[in-house]
């Protein structure tokens, strides 16, 4: 790469990082921060990437890896959830909304493959905007956020037949009919849904082998070249390399480790998608919106005003009430990214004009702008008709069509890790009724697990994805359990970024992670060294008879002052000064009466332990069965196991009494 390039890549990406803070202090989608930077720094902007720059392979990288984690994204669990307002909702919102333009581009002069591609195109809503607004308003929960979330799959599921549909529509517009061009196309979605069936039974398998090497770049390097596989597949087949990418991204999210995937994926996706958009804003001439921005400007609205209507129409037929149908209408109304795809296409098939092209960009970047107005602008016009009398039928909706409010995990654990301590937390978790999600990076843990029914997930907690699937947004605490020092951190920071209210528990086993760890955000560290020492010191104070109270009084003092008392060499909590009056040469031991000892056959009361010796007999265990405090009148027989509590003197003097012929008769204490 010669040095112009380089230059021409930096001053790009300096722009992009000034226009997406610049969004950032207004509020507005980070989409609308890419366009006005390649604006800004494009051709018909400052000039500062030329023409002669190409960024074309990047943005279609970036394309293709856009479509790859879509298509991660249609878990079955996710499909199932919203499957009525995916296929009801959304075959009304993209039929409604494609006939609503036909018929008007068709009034207005276009030709009809023209008008339904047009129709195509508006279709399409942002669900990179509109998922992001509806988390940040923490809706996407809701019978609004869950119907929109359906309508926006199946819109992205849409994008296979809408990109094969393109070149129909070319040729339709020809002087006549590509009888070869169609017929190379359905032979290559042939070969393409048979190559999608070969890894439907393949590719779970050969993840998991993957995965078990526990070697990431092993593993990214997998689902990178899965992804481009499929990319080329369907390019050397004459279709469009998005529908590869896409169906690469299915396969995936058929295998346990779609959600480790995804964020293996993401920051590639990220950076190339940026100049993906970036390059859509290079192509936008200022001149033209400029020359006609009052017509610019109604285009936007009119477009907003129809795929409100629909989207709309089809939540009340969802049986959704009014005021959540016209929210979720107003939530849908701007253009997505996935049209810009289809626009591109369009321009090769001249389905669309440079001029309209033109046109059509600048009407998408307005109705993205406009996203969260249109959101707030839609919440408060539904409360407003859901007052009015002749839409009281619609006010509240069908019971069976109130899809977000299924029963969904909220106020549970996530337990990151599933060792020793993880295992045990899961049980102690079964047992008193709290729901638990386990995130856990052993692949063959997740197969065993899941078929005993446990909550598992497959994935590395330090991703985003990964610990959204968990349901990080709605957890009450987490508990971070791993041996990976970095992992730990990174999660804990993650955890605390998405939930700044959920309760953090880590564990480490480095006491130089405690301090850094608290300052990332965990609200408890529990170092496995200092935690042995505590339970090694506990078992000493007991065998020195401390009583239990103010053994739990030390640790609980230790504890709460950060371990501060095992951190530093002199420092000396209150509780534990006080303990030494309390320790004393008194002992607890069991002994066990030997064959032939002179003690077989007689009792308690007439050994006289206690008068003669100074030992005092507790219990008695004989075969299983133990006895507190025996009877003194009841017989010493051979095999029983003393309990005595006795100086250490006292204690030496009472064995030569219970072995016979010096034979060893200590037990270990019960």
């Amino acid at each position: 790469m010669d040095a112009s390039a380089l230059e021409q890549i930096v001053a790009l990406f300096g722009i992009l990082i000034g226009t997406l803070a610049l969004c950032k202090v207004f509020r507005l989608p980070s989409l609308l921060g890419f366009f006005v930077g390649g604006m800004v720094a494009g051709p018909n902007g400052l000039g500062l990437v030329g023409e002669s720059f190409k960024v074309a392979s990047l943005a279609e990288i970036g394309v293709a890896l856009l479509l790859f984690t879509i298509g991660m994204e249609f878990s079955q669990e996710t499909i199932s959830r919203v499957q009525k307002a995916m296929l009801l909702g959304g075959s009304i919102q993209i039929a409604g909304t494609t006939g609503v333009v036909v018929v008007l581009g068709h009034m207005a002069g276009l030709a009809m493959e023209k008008a339904i591609f047009a129709g195509m195109l508006v279709s399409l809503s942002s669900t990179a905007i509109v998922v992001r607004s509806l988390e940040e308003s923490a809706k996407l929960q809701s019978p609004q956020g869950q119907s929109a979330l359906g309508i926006l799959i199946f819109q992205d599921l849409m994008i296979v037949p809408m990109m094969l549909a393109i070149p129909v529509l070319g040729a339709a517009g020809g002087s006549s009919w590509d009888t070869g061009a169609a017929m190379r196309a359905l032979t290559g979605l042939v070969i393409m849904c048979a190559a999608a069936g070969l890894g439907w039974k393949l590719i779970p398998g050969a993840f998991f082998l993957i995965a078990r090497a526990r070697s990431r770049e092993m593993f990214l390097l997998a689902l990178l070249a899965l992804c481009f596989f499929m990319t080329w597949l369907a390019h050397s087949q004459g279709l469009s390399p998005a529908i590869g990418a896409l169906l690469a991204g299915i396969l995936i999210s058929r295998s346990d480790f779609a959600h480790e995937a995804l964020g293996n994926v993401l920051p590639f996706r990220d950076v190339f998608m940026s100049f993906f958009f970036a390059s859509i804003g290079m192509m936008l001439d200022m001149r033209s919106l400029l020359a006609n921005p009052v017509w610019i400007g109604i285009g936007a609205l009119g477009l907003v005003l129809i795929k409100t209507v629909v989207a709309t129409v089809a939540g009340m037929i969802l049986g959704l009430p009014v005021r959540v149908a016209v929210g979720m209408g107003f939530g849908l109304s701007q253009i997505g990214e996935l049209s810009f795809i289809l626009a591109q296409s369009g321009l090769v098939e001249d389905l669309i004009s440079p001029r309209a092209y033109q046109v059509f960009l600048a009407i998408s970047v307005l109705t993205m702008a406009a996203t969260p107005i249109l959101l707030i602008a839609g919440e408060r016009l539904g409360k407003v008709m859901a007052s009015w009398t002749w839409l009281s039928r619609w006010a509240m909706g069908t019971a069976e069509s109130r899809i977000g409010e299924k029963e969904s995990l909220h106020g549970h654990l996530i337990i990151v890790g599933f060792g020793l301590n993880g295992r045990n937390l899961a049980r102690a978790a079964k047992a008193v009724g709290i729901p638990y999600v386990i995130v856990e990076m052993n692949p063959k843990t997740v197969r065993e697990e899941k078929r005993k029914g446990e909550p598992i997930i497959f994935g590395d907690a330090s991703h985003e994805a990964v610990l959204r699937e968990a349901g990080i947004h709605n957890a009450r605490t987490i508990v971070i359990a791993i041996n990976d020092p970095g992992a730990l951190r990174s999660t804990v920071l993650l955890a605390r970024k998405l939930n700044p209210g959920v309760h953090i528990i880590a564990r480490t086993r480095y006491i130089q992670e405690v301090d850094p760890l608290y300052a990332l955000g965990a609200d408890h560290v529990i170092p496995e060294e200092f935690e042995t020492s505590i339970e090694i010191f506990t078992r000493v104070l007991r065998n020195y008879l401390v009583p239990e109270q103010e053994v739990e009084k030390l640790i609980s003092e230790i504890r709460s002052e950060g371990y501060e008392m095992l951190r530093k060499p002199f420092a000396v909590g209150s509780t534990i000064c006080q303990l030494g009056d309390m320790l004393g040469d008194v002992e607890v031991r069991a002994l066990r009466v030997q064959d032939g000892s002179e003690v077989v056959g007689k009792t308690l009361s007439e050994l006289a332990f206690r008068r003669n010796y100074g030992v005092t007999v507790v219990a008695l265990k004989r075969g299983s069965e133990w006895k507190v405090d025996p009877d003194p009148h009841e017989p010493i027989l051979a095999g029983d196991v003393l309990v005595v509590l006795a100086r250490a003197e006292g204690v030496g003097k009472i064995q030569r009494l219970l072995c016979h012929e010096a034979k060893a008769c200590w037990e270990p204490e019960p």
